[in-house]
């Protein structure tokens, strides 16, 4: 989706912060564990900075390293956590009796459909490893036969693609390396583009745009009653306007324009972070 060069910033971007995470998370294993294995850039700048009389950019560095890398450990464990909570709260509030039954009329796969008594709609799917749908009692009532099918078949795409777990690295990023606002905007376009795909599979499904359309409008109204700390696929958790646009034009392509001031600081720092590792790899 959207342009060349766009793209070409949200890859390069996402590969970079997470090889730059790589070597910052095995300079931390180096520092307490002491394995040479795990040395990295980090370990020779480190070095460099002290044996050219830095030591206050040694530090500088280290505190860098240190806070992305807890960062990154916080932020995974808030993750599991929030699932695990948000999972228990979820299962006395089950219908077994509807998700039996609207796991047979649309086939879906056996336990991966999740309808809790909640008079909010609810549509999302949720689940790294064995991914899950959820929908309320009140998004039910709330649409008619074409719309639910749509829905379902729009997370059903998500739940077979794993689409929760896809977009945790660059959920982790954006948080952890806050010092890389570009990463903001990757994640934001991996969203829209994941949300856009499962649209297009839920009208080859139904074979018409109209009950999806029609969902999307009725759920713009209304806010999950769950708030989610944790990387999820919500099937109104995005800007409307982009999907109901791609459903007029499915030939057109999403924007994606690379915000101006994001790409600039990001590159500020990029090129600070350069001219720090680069001396100590020459």
């Amino acid at each position: 989706m959207g342009n060349s060069l766009s793209k070409s910033v949200l890859i390069l971007s996402l590969l970079a912060a997470g090889l730059l995470f790589v070597q910052m998370v095995m300079y931390a294993g180096f520092i307490l564990f002491r394995w040479d294995a795990l040395r990295s850039w980090f370990d020779m700048c480190n070095s460099w900075f002290i044996q050219w009389g830095m030591p206050f950019m040694a530090i500088l560095l280290d505190a860098l390293v240190w806070t992305t890398v807890l960062a990154g450990v916080t932020m995974l464990g808030i993750q599991l956590v929030s699932y695990l909570r948000v999972k228990r709260n979820f299962a006395p509030l089950r219908r077994r009796d509807q998700e039996q039954a609207i796991t047979l009329a649309y086939r879906l796969p056996r336990r991966r459909l999740i309808i809790i008594e909640q008079e909010n709609a609810v549509a999302l799917t949720m689940g790294f490893i064995r991914p899950v749908i959820v929908l309320s009692t009140g998004l039910i009532r709330m649409l008619d036969e074409q719309e639910l099918e749509a829905v379902i078949r729009h997370e059903e795409y998500h739940m077979r693609h794993h689409d929760a777990l896809r977009a945790m690295p660059a959920y982790l990023l954006s948080k952890m390396m806050w010092y890389l606002p570009i990463l903001r905007w990757c994640y934001h376009v991996l969203k829209i583009s994941a949300e856009v795909q499962a649209d297009q599979y839920a009208v080859s499904r139904t074979g018409t745009p109209v009950g999806l359309g029609s969902a999307l409008l009725k759920l713009a109204r209304h806010k999950p009653v769950v708030q989610m700390n944790f990387a999820h696929a919500s099937f109104a958790d995005s800007p409307i306007n982009i999907r109901i646009r791609q459903l007029i034009d499915p030939a057109g392509k999403p924007p994606m324009r690379l915000p101006l001031l994001s790409t600039v600081v990001s590159l500020q720092v990029a090129v600070v972070l350069a001219s720090l590792l680069l001396p100590a790899l020459m």
